[in-house]
This record gives structure tokens, sequence and C-alpha cells, in this order.
């Protein structure tokens, strides 16, 4: 546009695009800029008025951003191709996005991602190592009491490791464990050589 354009008084509407694939200047590293294409629309006439988007090369396609004739600025118009007329309230203000190629895929990335972080996904709880946890560590196996995490320790200091859970359930006095708190019991290492276990 030129300055007569800018200062014409009987210009109630006008189009701008701004490419994003013909930025000049570099960045910091001399690399080229490369970022989205957008079209402004602006009537400020009091009628309605019918924008012809571009369609300079094959394949267009141009999404909504903003359209301010809807209340919140966004509206459900799916993505339209170059060269078809947009039809804009008067007084509005519309933003156009150009469509990139992959956007198919971005689509289905973002999808994935929102998926991700509106499922609730439940980790396995981590399994502790009979033999190798310290009295601490041995306290995040539900239901193990301090003094049974006492007797851990010092069984496996005067005998060596426990090979599995029915010689745990005798460290523990008989006690026998539920089978989901055995699911939280790792054995290894119980293979080492190990002084031989009172009653073995």
């Amino acid at each position: 546009m030129t300055q007569d354009d800018w200062t014409n008084p009987i210009t109630r509407c006008f189009g701008l695009r701004l490419a994003g694939d013909a930025i000049l200047e570099p960045d910091a590293l001399g690399q080229r800029i490369v970022d989205d294409t957008f079209l402004v629309m602006l009537n400020a006439h009091h009628e309605p008025m019918g924008f012809t988007v571009p369609a300079h090369r094959d394949g267009t396609q141009w999404e909504t951003v903003l359209d301010t004739r809807e209340p919140t600025g966004k509206t459900k118009r799916r993505a339209m191709p170059g060269g078809e007329t947009y039809d804009m309230e008067a007084r509005s203000l519309v933003v156009l996005r150009l469509r990139r190629e992959n956007a198919k895929q971005d689509d289905e990335e973002e999808e994935a991602d929102v998926a991700e972080q509106t499922t609730p996904t439940e980790s396995a709880p981590r399994r502790i190592r009979i033999n190798t946890a310290n009295r601490q560590e041995l306290l995040e196996v539900p239901g193990l009491r301090p003094d049974e995490a006492e007797a851990i320790v010092r069984f496996r200091d005067e005998h060596g490791p426990i090979a599995d859970p029915q010689q745990l359930s005798g460290v523990l006095g008989g006690r026998e464990l539920d089978a989901s708190i055995r699911g939280r019991i790792d054995f290894d290492p119980a293979n080492q050589t190990a002084p031989e276990a009172p009653g073995a």
C-alpha cells in the first residue's frame, strides 16, 4: 500500500499479509528466520464485506485465529482453501494463519499431548530391595513396622540375604505378608553365599 492508500478517506477495508517465510533479517546466529504467515483483514465499513483470501500456491489453506464477530474471538470455522471468499461482518477484524503442510501431523501430536495431560496415569510403585534397603527404605513396604525393619537388617547382618517370602516370614516371627505387599519386595541379591541361618 502507498501513502495515498493509507490516507484515502474512502478506504473502509483492507487486508495485510505478514509473510513469515519472507523475513529478510537473520537471527543472532546468522540463520534464516521462518515463522507463520498471517493475513490481517479489517472491515471498518458499516456493511458486511467479502475478502478473497490469497491462493499463491496449490493446496493453500487458511485457518482462523481471530474473528471479532464472535463473543470470544474464536470461531469453529474450518480451514478454507485459498481463492475462496471470507465474509466479514461490518466493523470487524479477522486474522487468518496460513496452514502448514504438516499441520495434520501437528494436530494429531497436539491431540495426543492433550490426551496424555488429561488422562490420569498410574506409575508402578517402586519395589524395595529387601537385601540392600536401609531401615528407612524398608518402611516403604506397606504394613512393615519399625521393629520388623530392624529385625530384617539384623538378620541380614548376622546371616546374609533373605532368599524368599517364606524366609522373610520367619524373620518377621511367622507373620505372613499379603500378596500385594510381597509384590513390592525384590529379593535380589539373594544368591550370595551366606552363613547358615538358624534352623536351616
